[in-house]
């Protein structure tokens, strides 16, 4: 089983083109209202064309997108999530804090538990899916009603995303699904989340474009200076041989003659920061040589090996406890990812990581 969502952090839903400037612009609320061929903005969406917006829950700290075309209805009364409703009514969705105890003791339900009452409770399900920290259920409501719902623990909570819809939109919301359910996150605050985006912009044109990273870390440039925090620095996965390790400074961050010091990326004028689904192959990605970029919000950084007998592994221990984490992913000179871990740390956002060890280096 796999684990699909982090908890201590929230993701950016937007795709962001970047021209050596950024411009902020808020995404206006389309209603779902018919369109001059008299169908709904739904049946005329594509999942790739669907845009959207961000809810954030304030009593229970959690934040997930959600399609455009279907409009707030306000928070609920306890204030534990909220609907959202296409103009026609045909399309729904409900967020919410989910509380699901034994009726009996009042004790929260183990995940198990709680994926069979609710695969029983339904009248049709289609397909179920159980997983490390959350489950996934779809079927019919009735003749002409799809639902699916994604139910997720998160630290002795759970959370719910539950969608209903006509059966013809069942293609568009098996995309609208995974991105809204992939975007849910716990932890971190609007503004942080809103801040990273700008952070990211300043530090690839200062040590990414035009630059040699490995230059930069090895020659601790000024450059580099603003984006590590003093008490963390920064440290890199490499494999020297099969088993990947992590370096620090006083290690010459495992450099050898393997090392690229020459190649400086460069945008072609333009670049893009594209939002990572969870399910996305990391070696399959297309960086358009230099002009595609990725990222995503994760709850950790890699393990570390800690017995080399054994390949006993234990997580790394970070200075800032429960902090949010971004990672990008940044083409090497081969087109192979390589994984940048960004930190939130009291001063900002700051270079904790980077992953050379993905796809064969």
């Amino acid at each position: 089983m796999k684990n699909k969502y982090s908890y201590s952090n929230s993701p950016i839903s937007w795709l962001l083109t970047l021209v050596f400037f950024i411009t902020s612009t808020s995404l206006s609320l389309l209603s779902g209202c018919t369109n001059s061929s008299g169908k709904s903005v739904a049946e005329e969406k594509s999942d790739q064309s669907v845009q959207y917006q961000t809810y954030c829950n304030e009593r229970y700290g959690y934040c997930v997108d959600y399609p455009d075309f279907l409009i707030p209805q306000g928070e609920s009364d306890n204030g534990d999530g909220q609907q959202f409703i296409s103009e026609n009514d045909e399309q729904k969705l409900w967020v919410y804090r989910d509380a699901k105890m034994d009726m009996m003791t009042g004790d929260l339900l183990s995940l198990r538990q709680a994926y069979q009452d609710d695969c029983q409770s339904k009248l049709e399900v289609t397909k179920k899916e159980l997983f490390d920290n959350y489950y996934f259920i779809k079927g019919k409501t009735n003749e002409k009603s799809t639902f699916s719902q994604y139910s997720i623990l998160v630290n002795n909570d759970y959370f719910t995303i539950y969608f209903e819809y006509p059966h013809r939109d069942d293609k568009l919301f098996n995309g609208i699904g995974k991105k809204v359910s992939g975007s849910f996150n716990i932890g971190m605050n609007i503004e942080s989340r809103d801040e990273f985006p700008t952070f990211l912009f300043h530090f690839l044109n200062e040590c990414f474009y035009e630059n040699n990273f490995n230059r930069l870390l090895h020659d601790k440039s000024d450059r580099l200076a603003p984006y590590i925090d003093k008490e963390m620095g920064v440290q890199r996965y490499y494999a020297l041989g099969t088993i990947p390790k992590l370096f620090s400074r006083s290690d010459n961050f495992g450099f050898d003659e393997h090392t690229d010091f020459e190649t400086k990326p460069e945008a072609g004028g333009e670049y893009s920061l594209l939002y990572l689904d969870t399910d996305t192959m990391i070696c399959d990605l297309d960086f358009d040589g230099y002009s595609k970029l990725y990222y995503h919000s994760t709850d950790k950084v890699p393990d570390i090996v800690i017995n080399f007998e054994t390949f006993e592994m234990a997580p790394v221990q970070l200075p800032y406890q429960d902090a949010a984490i971004m990672v990008v992913y940044l083409p090497n000179r081969f087109n192979n990812p390589r994984a940048f871990y960004f930190i939130e740390t009291p001063s900002g956002w700051k270079l904790a990581f980077v992953d050379d060890t993905l796809c064969g280096g």
